[in-house]
């Protein structure tokens, strides 16, 4: 499978980082190609048409012009189908609460210090290529369900596979970190959907709602300083 991207960044030299990370790196059935690499929202937007990206990567502040969440939304109406990658330094991700739910699938959040690890900027692509939504995983540790919510009366083990459903693992990839046998992971997936009243009618993927709903009942935790118990 042959993944075409374009990477929208104002900084130069990240820019270069990761065009030189991405350029035909492949994983697995899937191999990587940078078509275009832009500083500025209006000349991505004018670049994409005639390239057909499967894919974006998203600086989300552009500085002056449209920003990555702007943009992102502006290449969805030529291109439905696009996967768009939102890079940024803010460790939230309530930039995606302005979606609309038509809107959610596809999109991601990625922390520009997560890109080091190509193992989840790929995984990310993939992803939201195929329509599901992702959120950087030191995000995910840093949220916490606010009380009485229905993700917050989740077990801890529901809540852990929620979290890396966030992150965009698949079931054989959780069950291979939680080392539980997949047919395991697939129930515990079921009864998470029953709990958060999450239909599989096909309308809205049911991993898109469930990142949906990990993201509206969470809230930031900050990180302890010195002196903190």
């Amino acid at each position: 499978m042959l993944l075409r991207i374009i990477v929208v960044e104002d900084q130069p030299l990240f820019r270069e980082l990761l065009v030189a990370s991405l350029h035909r790196r492949e994983d697995g059935d899937c191999r990587i190609e940078v078509v275009g690499a832009y500083a500025d929202a209006e000349t991505a937007e004018r670049a994409a048409p005639a390239l057909r990206p499967a894919a974006a990567l998203l600086d989300v502040e552009l500085g002056a012009g449209p920003n990555g969440l702007d943009l992102g939304r502006s290449l969805r109406q030529h291109h439905p189908a696009i996967g768009l990658v939102l890079l940024s330094h803010y460790r939230t991700p309530d930039i995606l609460s302005a979606l609309g739910p038509d809107e959610l699938p596809g999109w991601a959040y990625l922390l520009k210090q997560s890109v080091s690890n190509l193992d989840t900027l790929v995984r990310t692509l993939r992803n939201v290529c195929e329509g599901l939504m992702v959120v950087d995983p030191t995000l995910v540790e840093l949220l916490r369900p606010r009380p009485h919510t229905d993700v917050a009366r989740l077990t801890p083990r529901q809540y852990t596979i929620l979290a890396l459903i966030a992150e965009g693992y698949s079931n054989h990839a959780i069950a291979e970190r939680l080392i539980l046998a997949e047919k395991s992971v697939e129930n515990q997936i079921t009864a998470i959907y029953q709990h958060l009243g999450i239909m599989r009618d096909g309308r809205v993927h049911p991993r898109v709602a469930a990142t949906r709903l990990f993201l509206d009942a969470a809230r930031v935790r900050q990180p302890q300083t010195r002196g903190q118990a």
